[in-house]
């Protein structure tokens, strides 16, 4: 079950990063064109691409271990860490400068 949605994060991630699948960032497909112009798209598909890779990662390996309470508290953890972060990332580098 767990590697089927690691796979899918995996997919996701190759559609971000190819350019063709911004369409998949959410907040990003609804924005005005204003909006979007604010932001360097080839950043932020490369940002969100490496957290839906880390996710896969993430998930994939809670196919190979035990999900415990040790390690599902390391994955909800390091999920939101990394989302906090990528959501930071956004928030500052991938803003256009004039």
């Amino acid at each position: 079950m767990l590697i089927g949605v690691a796979i899918l994060f995996l997919i996701i991630a190759l559609l971000i990063f190819s350019g063709k699948g911004s369409f998949l960032i959410i907040g990003y497909n609804i924005a005005s064109k204003e909006e979007k112009e604010e932001y360097n798209e080839k950043k932020l598909c490369r940002a969100v691409g490496t957290l839906c890779i880390y996710i896969s990662i993430i998930t994939a390996l809670a196919n190979f271990f035990k999900f415990n309470d040790i390690y599902g508290t390391f994955y909800l953890v390091s999920i939101f860490a990394m989302i906090i972060s990528t959501i930071i990332y956004i928030n500052t580098k991938c803003k256009k400068t004039n």
